[in-house]
């Protein structure tokens, strides 16, 4: 009974983790103009803090996770979630631009390395049957740190410096790795997967489009989320306290599509809802676009955008299972980092749109990314037997 109540708790620990990382890794989306003024940059500038994190997370975790795939998981968590105290700490005394950015790759690979880590640990601890829902408690987790976490942030730089969310999420940082060093089981490592079997992947038409599907959605949601703060500042004229409302709701719906995404993939098939789920974020896009841009029209589609958006995302690594099920841990690993990849794309392209067209264009390249994921998934689907 007790073994069983301290692997539960375990769990719980992990979990936890991953709300305080997935502060971490959304909070610039909901105080980037503050962020941008403190450090003396642009908004567009600072957008490609998100970039760095991505980008650090999609290169750098498949090579750490390659290289150290001997290690105990224990080992590898615990430097990895070291690794992200260091980027945090970093980034309370960063004075300059280059700090903050080297201070993001560190949290990147940081919390991609402890992710994989953290998946890994909770299948060889979870019960009998209980899997799924072990595993579940991580995006959970996230998604918290989205209902919670980001708007709190919000509310906490408005009456603050933006440090001092850092500050925090450095004393709780420290004091779980120092209980997890003490509570988590010591789990052997893997045979590692060769680079050049996971890279051979690519080579089959429908998996590249796959991926394909899976960058060019994430380019869409990032470039929309990335300057979503700004965006409401400027052209809805939102105050902060209206801001961090409406981050909440966008919390809410993220969490709604992600459950209902899974829950109506199983009555109907995951492709049909994934091709639903982007179809409704053009629609929603394109809407933005055409009406006037206001508090009481473009506000409600937002939160339509993001729910779809969330039933999108989580479908991408069914449709990858169901397309090589023989290679799905491979493939699930890759798509990891092409999700990382499209982040730091659509961050990129998103700074160009702010810089030349004003920060209304992300919604331009939000529909241009999500339109092209849609073309290619609907010509997959129709081309597959499965």
């Amino acid at each position: 009974m007790d073994h069983k109540n301290g692997h539960g708790n375990i769990i719980y620990l992990l979990t936890f983790i991953s709300f305080l990382l997935g502060i971490l890794q959304f909070v610039f989306s909901g105080i980037l103009d503050q962020v941008a003024a403190s450090i003396g940059v642009s908004v567009s500038v600072a957008g490609q803090l998100i970039t760095s994190f991505s980008l650090g997370s999609a290169i750098g975790t498949p090579i750490v996770v390659l290289l150290t795939a001997k290690v105990n998981k224990k080992a590898v968590s615990l430097s990895a979630l070291i690794a992200v105290w260091v980027s945090v700490m970093i980034t309370i005394f960063a004075k300059n631009f280059s700090m903050m950015l080297l201070a993001r790759i560190i949290l990147g690979v940081g919390f991609g390395v402890y992710t994989v880590s953290a998946y890994s640990i909770i299948a060889e601890i979870s019960e009998t049957g209980r899997l799924a829902r072990s595993m579940a408690n991580l995006a959970i987790g996230a998604s918290a740190a989205l209902i919670i976490g980001v708007p709190a942030a919000r509310l906490i730089a408005d009456d603050y410096d933006w440090r001092v969310i850092f500050i925090g999420i450095g004393v709780l940082m420290l004091l779980v790795i120092l209980i997890l060093a003490k509570t988590l089981p010591r789990t052997d490592g893997e045979k590692p997967i060769p680079l050049r079997e996971q890279l051979i992947q690519l080579k089959h038409p429908k998996i590249l489009i796959a991926f394909c599907v899976t960058i060019f959605m994430f380019i869409s949601y990032a470039s929309v989320n990335t300057y979503i703060a700004p965006f409401m500042l400027e052209v809805l004229s939102m105050s902060s306290k209206g801001i961090s409302i409406v981050l909440v709701l966008l919390g809410i719906v993220s969490l709604v599509g992600a459950k209902s995404g899974g829950h109506l993939s199983d009555i109907f098939s995951p492709r049909k809802m994934l091709s639903i789920g982007m179809l409704a974020q053009t629609i929603c896009l394109l809407l933005i676009l055409v009406l006037p841009m206001s508090q009481w029209v473009t506000v409600p589609l937002l939160l339509l955008w993001a729910l779809s958006a969330w039933v999108s995302g989580p479908l991408l690594n069914v449709n990858l299972v169901t397309v090589a099920p023989s290679a799905a841990s491979i493939l699930l690993s890759l798509n990891s980092s092409f999700v990382q990849l499209g982040f730091a794309i659509g961050a990129i392209t998103g700074g160009i749109a702010v810089d030349t067209m004003g920060v209304s264009s992300i919604v331009i390249v939000g529909a241009i990314g999500v339109i092209i994921a849609t073309g290619l998934g609907v010509y997959s689907f129709r081309t597959s037997t499965v």
